[in-house]
């Protein structure tokens, strides 16, 4: 590791939340993404490029704080579907003890999940290799962006357990509260 990464390890176990599937992964980030672009009222996307086989979630919000990297640490409000703040945290793990490629740029830091073993601890566990984004990037990088590896599919899968992103026509819903409630029953729509 060179000078200006510095490890953290944050104290999980790569067997914790074992039956993840990167989907659900997927899920939490782009949870996450909904909750910062309706709390701090900014803009932000989900793009695939299908060439590098790379998704990115981007927001232009404040940016993720090193301490919210911590379990149990969250500033989200108590409308957020995302309340505890353990999400993020999990979906690195999940990401890293699959071996995909995940990234998070944030207030001038790249943050990369990493699964070694910890001689203090006796057993493997997830750290966090920590750097300085390179100055260009610095200066203009605003609020958070996640690029990892995944299909298009996982993408679609992660991204479609939010109605914001669920491909549907007309014909296959209709509201009985506006942007809340819809029929037909068998699933529930939180936006």
């Amino acid at each position: 590791m060179d000078k200006m990464k510095k490890a953290t390890n944050v104290g999980i176990s790569p067997n914790y939340v074992k039956d993840w599937t990167i989907e659900e992964a997927i899920r939490e980030m782009v949870q996450n993404n909904v909750d910062v672009k309706e709390e701090q009222q900014v803009d932000g996307f989900i793009e695939y490029k299908e060439d590098k086989g790379q998704a990115l979630i981007k927001d232009y919000g404040s940016g993720l704080e090193m301490r919210h990297l911590v379990m149990g640490i969250s500033e989200k409000s108590d409308d957020a579907v995302g309340q505890f703040g353990e999400g993020l945290k999990l979906a690195l793990l999940v990401f890293a003890r699959e071996h995909r490629d995940i990234e998070i740029w944030s207030k001038g830091k790249v943050i990369k999940p990493v699964i070694g073993y910890s001689e203090e601890y006796g057993t493997e566990m997830i750290s966090l290799e920590v750097d300085d984004l390179p100055p260009h990037w610095a200066e203009s990088h605003t609020g958070t962006s996640i690029k990892f590896d995944c299909t298009k599919e996982e993408l679609d899968v992660g991204k479609n357990y939010f109605i914001n992103y669920y491909k549907r026509s007309e014909d296959d819903f209709e509201w009985v509260d506006k942007d809340f409630t819809s029929l037909p029953g068998g699933k529930i729509w939180v936006n």
